[in-house]
């Protein structure tokens, strides 16, 4: 029998992120996918700029950017337009982000997964299963034993492991193991989604994204990288989803842009768009994570993006249980936190699809006078806060909220300097004000201490109304500080003692 300290099922874009964040910070961890090979049908149209973020932490954010075959694109203004070619809500997505990345890049997934993929494979402690099925999850006195089946010879495998994350999808056999249930919170929606490459140059076509809110049928059309182009169409009442994929049905809702001399179609496939939200993340030793916990309409961008945000909250927590710096209760904190601020993403999600997909000319026409008084709004993708955890219920923002991440004096990005461990960052007569005890409690609780005064940070502290924070690993607001007695209070909030530290340089 196999044994690790994490078993993750499921090895798309999730299971390969919590693969490389575990296997970097030393854990043992067993991959197990019923697939063989990188999906190679992109699903994912690109990332934001947290995202990035995280592929720093690994080495690969300007690997991805730069390194990738066909590129990453940065695009410019979204436009959500009416049947007018009116614009009702703009989104600057070409603007640079508050974590050192501009907010969106358009990128081709299946070149991502092969770059993420490779670096797993460079990790000694983890061991990836392809075509292997898991049938069954099943706990132990102080483990869990997941059986698999090795679709290649048909031998059943057996793999006891202390954790065990499913990042498995909507269909997550883990997630019955869990006992977890989807609340809905919309309606569920068809789609048709088109992707192709351009044989020919065509001009007449956006360079930019647009949602186009036409009551006759929703649109959304996004400008990729290279030569590829990416459609959406909202299937009509009337209209039956098993057929909308179909060649002909599929050039038949192209040709107000283009017909078959100018383009190949490479993926066209009727989806459902969800707004789902599982109500438990955790069951002893059994937890959730991606499309296993939560699924939210496309039109956001916001669905991989929180499948990250999951990966970056349970990695350090896992990372500090596994090692004994942290009480097993430290995991209960995961769901707790990732629920309430995943619900606010797809709630948000859900009120932009109403936006789009209005199909009534009379609500559609209300709609239009409404948002076209105003000139027409801008759109920002929120950093919500975190539910209770780390912090009580009562806490307020900017407590609970991603920090930004500010280039420092000597021009490291904030990430890079402090690797994933607890850090104070504050100005530097701050730092310079704290008590030599206090700096042996934070070196003994594995608390790194940074003074910076940098324009950047100046910016990202004021933001929040402090002179010095408390950074969790993750890079959430534990909490803020203004002297140098404010910060050794902070110390305390440190649970157990600090998650085991990266070497900033690996």
């Amino acid at each position: 029998m196999k044994s690790c300290d994490v078993a993750i099922v499921g090895y798309g874009p999730v299971g390969q992120a919590l693969a490389a964040y575990l296997g970097r910070a030393g854990i043992t961890v067993a991959v197990f996918e019923r697939d063989r090979y990188v999906f190679e049908r992109a699903r994912t149209g690109g990332t934001d700029d947290e995202s990035l973020r995280f592929f720093q932490r690994l080495g690969l954010a300007q690997t991805i950017i730069a390194g990738l075959e066909e590129g990453t694109r940065v695009p410019g203004t979204m436009r959500f337009v009416n049947r007018d070619d009116q614009v009702l809500l703009n989104w600057p997505a070409g603007e640079p982000g508050p974590n050192g990345y501009r907010r969106l890049y358009m990128w081709h997934q299946p070149e991502v997964d092969r770059i993420v993929r490779e670096y797993v494979d460079s990790l000694a402690g983890v061991a990836v299963h392809l075509e292997h099925e898991v049938e069954a999850v099943e706990a132990a006195a102080d483990s869990v034993i997941v059986r698999a089946r090795d679709r290649r010879s048909g031998a059943a495998v057996e793999c006891d492991a202390r954790y065990v994350v499913g990042c498995d999808g909507a269909r997550s056999t883990v997630r019955a193991a869990v006992g977890a249930k989807f609340e809905s919170l919309a309606a569920s929606q068809g789609w048709v989604v088109v992707d192709l490459t351009l044989t020919r140059a065509v001009d007449s076509l956006p360079d930019e994204m647009v949602h186009y809110c036409d009551p006759r049928r929703p649109i959304t059309y996004i400008r990729n990288v290279g030569n590829r182009r990416r459609w959406e169409f909202m299937v009509m009442p009337d209209e039956d989803p098993a057929t909308m994929d179909a060649p002909a049905k599929v050039w038949e809702l192209l040709a107000p842009w283009l017909g078959p001399d100018d383009a190949e179609i490479y993926r066209a496939v009727s989806y459902t768009f969800h707004s789902l939200l599982a109500d438990r993340w955790r069951n002893g030793r059994l937890l959730l994570a991606g499309d296993a916990a939560h699924l939210m309409p496309p039109f956001l961008g916001q669905g991989l993006c929180s499948g990250l945000r999951d990966v970056r909250n349970l990695a350090w927590k896992l990372a500090a249980v596994l090692d004994g710096r942290a009480p097993e209760e430290l995991l209960d904190t995961y769901g707790s936190e990732r629920s309430p601020h995943v619900r606010e993403l797809i709630e948000l999600s859900d009120r932009v699809s109403g936006i789009i997909q209005t199909i009534d000319p009379e609500v559609a026409a209300k709609r239009d006078a409404e948002m076209l008084a105003d000139g027409g709004g801008a759109l920002h993708t929120p950093f919500p806060q975190l539910g209770p955890g780390l912090l009580p219920a009562t806490a307020e923002a900017p407590l609970g909220t991603l920090f930004a991440q500010p280039r420092l004096a000597d021009g490291r990005l904030l990430d890079d300097a402090v690797g994933e461990q607890f850090t104070i960052l504050a100005l530097p007569e701050l730092v310079a004000s704290l008590a030599p005890g206090l700096r042996e409690r934070c070196r003994d609780a594995g608390v790194a201490i940074l003074g910076d005064a940098s324009p950047e940070t100046r910016t990202a502290l004021a933001a929040v109304g402090a002179r010095g924070v408390l950074l969790r690993p993750d890079k959430y607001l534990l909490g803020v500080a203004d002297s140098g007695e404010d910060l050794g209070r902070l110390v305390e909030l440190v649970p157990g003692s600090a998650a085991p530290a990266l070497d900033p340089a690996r």
